[in-house]
């Protein structure tokens, strides 16, 4: 039979395993809370934002009052915001697009801006550009964040786009023929 003492120390023996197994697995299902999760959580409280329905994973994105990103060091997904409904005829692989855009790096230094016509979804820009432009409507302007690999990737862009550079560009569509 045990003593009053060998029984405590059983229990607190017990009571420190349970202990160290929840931790362990605690820390294994935890989601770290970095700045981009607790932006896109106050972008979905304060703004209403418009998403292209299809397969691909969309996020939401912090977009401040003045249109600049906040808090922003990489973009790890691509994403974009709906700065301006447009209306009518919705942009498509192969249709030959019109728009005005203004391209930024994260600093919100800007690299490049014009009026640029294109066929949409031929690889005719970047991936990122491609894809943000497809569903936008006659008049919409989006905010379109790429990651570098949906960008110019490892061979940047001469000098004007260093390499594994993530790119902001804001894009209003124009036409479509």
């Amino acid at each position: 039979m045990m003593n009053k003492n060998q029984i405590i120390t059983l229990v607190a023996v017990v009571v420190l395993l349970v202990l160290a197994f929840w931790a362990m697995s605690a820390s294994k299902e935890k989601v770290p809370n970095n700045d981009v999760t607790e932006n896109i959580n106050s972008v979905e409280n304060e703004n209403e934002q418009n998403k292209v329905v299809g397969d691909d994973k969309l996020i939401e994105t912090d977009l401040a009052k003045n249109g600049k990103t906040k808090n922003m060091t990489d973009i790890k997904e691509f994403s974009f915001d709906v700065l301006t409904k447009g209306a009518g005829t919705v942009a498509k692989t192969n249709d030959n697009v019109t728009v005005d855009y203004k391209g930024t790096f994260l600093d919100g230094k800007i690299f490049d801006q014009g009026t640029f016509p294109f066929t949409l979804g031929v690889g005719q820009v970047v991936a990122g550009f491609d894809k943000g432009v497809l569903g936008m409507q006659i008049g919409e302007t989006r905010k379109i964040y790429i990651p570098s690999d949906m960008g110019y990737g490892e061979r940047g862009a001469g000098a004007s786009i260093p390499p594994n550079t993530d790119l902001i560009f804001e894009v209003t569509l124009r036409s479509i023929q």
